[in-house]
């Protein structure tokens, strides 16, 4: 299951990533002409932006002359350390450049579609065109295998073959990073956030695959090197590492130590501390973990909050329900009408230990789980233990036969929007089942308890 997490994560963060960087002067000190012809162009404002670790920022404006239903502009003088630039009218629909090194930029296309504009007689563009299309063929590949990797864990012979075939896209990725660093510097710290090699042909001294993620994840990449200030995609990088890391089981102090040794004589209030610290957060909002999730937001929010407003606010929310979602927090309320169309409360079974059951008729999983819930509410009911399901369905009658023929005798409430549910996305439940266990007070105790860990917990609190 962890080769499974670890990989599918690889190919996710992999296909994601946008990469840029800076490593000399641009234009070798003469400047950078950047000149468009443009299709079905109307009169507007053509702008360069620059990477801020963050978000792309407007750094030249110049404006679109159009004559005959074609456009033009022109950026002059530019000097800019090697990377990755945008063209554009506005965020995000904007076309990726590499910029620094070439002393003229040509482009042309349709202006309705500015991100597929095509550059002339630009060997860089051309070099890294070429890298990102060999990432893409060896990402689709890797993920060929990673849909083998459940079927063949009972198969050792089977096993051994498809370890094959991943120790030969190791190869490739390798090849592709050492090709990529002999071409151009810049090249090389492109490839070197693509470069993660499988454990299963590359364990060498460490004990499990989790020792190995922790350390190999991103270690061909320097993100010590000044470079890294203009990488989009070490923002991906770091999230999938975070979302990894919070799901494999290590206590929050552990996870943040692992973390922490990332950021590790890197400055505050560069681009790429900002970049790892963003990835951090956006690594617990998509993964596991309230307490680190408020730890490092509160820490983005202090040091970069006020540059970023639409950001702030929503991290602020974020934070605030995080708190109340953490072990100790109180448990946000639910009103939802029940089969009968009654409005049921959460608030009303103060007094009681509650377990609140995310479920569905639909999801398999949550109706193996039903015999074990009900075994429990029958020996502990009458101690003071309820539980409120809630469900994930979007129709009634799928959801009222289910109740009845799982023998849910507790409350139930839904508002039959499925995954849409706004009581789902205040529990933060992103998959189903899915349990909260709160005590008489409304407060969280533990979360996502099934079977003998559920029965253990309410043992020890109610016999």
């Amino acid at each position: 299951m962890k080769s499974l997490l670890f990989t599918a994560f690889t190919f996710l963060l992999l296909a994601s990533l946008t990469c840029g960087t800076a490593v000399n002067e641009g234009g070798n000190g003469k400047g950078i002409l950047i000149t468009g012809e443009l299709s079905n162009a109307r009169t507007d404002t053509m702008r360069l932006f620059q990477w801020d670790g963050v978000e792309p920022q407007i750094i030249s404006s110049v404006p679109i002359k159009v004559k005959k239903g074609v456009g033009s502009f022109k950026f002059k003088g530019l000097n800019l350390p090697v990377g990755i630039y945008f063209v554009g009218i506005k965020s995000p629909a904007l076309k990726q450049l590499i910029l620094g090194e070439e002393n003229l930029i040509a482009l042309n296309g349709d202006f309705n579609d500015i991100p597929k504009l095509s550059t002339i007689d630009s060997p860089m563009n051309d070099e890294f065109e070429k890298l990102m299309q060999d990432v893409s063929a060896q990402q689709q590949e890797f993920q060929g295998l990673i849909g083998q990797v459940r079927r063949v864990a009972n198969n050792p012979q089977q096993k051994i073959e498809l370890d094959k075939k991943f120790k030969a896209v190791d190869d490739k990725r390798l090849a592709l990073y050492e090709s990529a660093k002999a071409k151009h510097p810049f090249f090389g710290h492109v490839a070197s956030l693509y470069t993660y090699l499988s454990f299963q042909n590359n364990q060498g001294a460490y004990k499990d695959e989790i020792s190995y993620f922790i350390n190999e994840f991103m270690a061909k990449a320097n993100v010590k090197d000044a470079s890294f200030d203009y990488i989009p995609a070490l923002v991906e990088s770091m999230k999938g590492y975070v979302n990894t890391i919070s799901r494999v089981g290590l206590d929050h102090l552990k996870q943040q130590e692992h973390i922490d040794a990332v950021f590790t004589d890197i400055p505050e209030n560069t681009n790429r501390h900002r970049s790892l610290l963003l990835g951090t957060v956006l690594g617990y909002q998509a993964g596991k973990g309230e307490d680190n999730l408020i730890h490092y937001g509160e820490k983005f929010l202090t040091l970069y909050g006020d540059r970023y407003p639409p950001l702030q606010n929503s991290l602020t929310a974020q934070i605030s329900k995080a708190k109340n979602m953490r072990i100790g927090g109180e448990a946000p309320e639910i009103a939802e009408k029940s089969p009968e169309g009654e409005v049921v409360k959460l608030s009303d079974f103060r007094g009681k230990y509650v377990l609140i059951d995310f479920w569905a008729s639909w999801c398999g999983p949550c109706r193996k789980e039903n015999p074990n819930v009900v075994k429990v509410y029958n020996k502990y009911k009458s101690k003071g233990f309820e539980i409120l399901g809630v469900s994930l369905d979007n129709s009634k009658d799928r959801w009222v036969s289910a109740i009845e023929k799982d023998q849910l005798t507790w409350q139930h409430v839904s508002d039959l929007k499925k995954w849409g549910s706004p009581i789902a996305k205040s529990y933060g439940v992103s998959s189903i089942p899915y349990t909260v266990l709160l005590d008489k007070e409304g407060k969280i105790l533990a979360k996502n308890l099934r079977g003998p860990m559920l029965e253990a917990k309410l043992s020890e609190l109610l016999d």
